[in-house]
């Protein structure tokens, strides 16, 4: 006796809506994706983390130049640089934007390793979110017909949108 592999179940017409509802919620929820995707209870989908860019972290002061020392008096004050001139007593403000990790003070050297690794882990979360969306994706592409793929499940739109349009194909035989 030879056991046989469970079959997926087919999208192919209005009739087969709830077979297939049923396999699509089972693979959403081991993937756990169902959350996403439930039209009862949409949560929002996750965004990729935005990568910390050292231009936002505290930078060291700036050697101040010998030429420009005689003739002018630099102070720092939390990021900014402001000038005052012997001949111009007004303030100008310069401010001292890093750009190489060693332009950072110790503390805003903390911070962005910090940041960091955060987003790393943050990063690496994402894609295997993605990769189990790809899952998701591919099963539904191998599970219905070509006429629901070109009339539900459309370029630019999410899988919850095409599960909500397969949706409303079966349940107009269920009314």
């Amino acid at each position: 006796m030879s056991l046989s592999t469970p079959t997926k179940p087919e999208y192919n017409s209005p009739e087969d809506w709830i077979n297939w509802s049923r396999g699509f919620r089972l693979v959403a929820g081991s993937l756990e994706l169902w959350q996403y995707i439930d039209p009862a209870t949409p949560q929002p989908w996750p965004r990729r983390p935005i990568r910390p860019q050292i231009k936002d972290y505290e930078a060291r002061p700036r050697p101040v130049d010998q030429n420009a020392a005689e003739s002018s008096t630099r102070m720092q004050t939390r990021g900014l640089s402001r000038t005052v001139t012997a001949s111009n007593t007004s303030q100008t403000s310069d401010p001292l934007v890093p750009i190489l990790f060693s332009d950072l003070t110790p503390e805003g050297r903390a911070n962005f390793e910090f940041d960091w690794s955060v987003f790393v882990y943050e990063d690496k979360k994402h894609d295997k979110f993605v990769t189990k969306v790809y899952d998701l994706t591919d099963w539904v592409l191998t599970t219905i017909s070509a006429y629901y793929l070109g009339s539900c499940c459309l370029e630019n739109t999410t899988i919850d949108q095409w599960y909500r349009a397969l949706q409303r194909t079966g349940f107009a035989t269920l009314e």
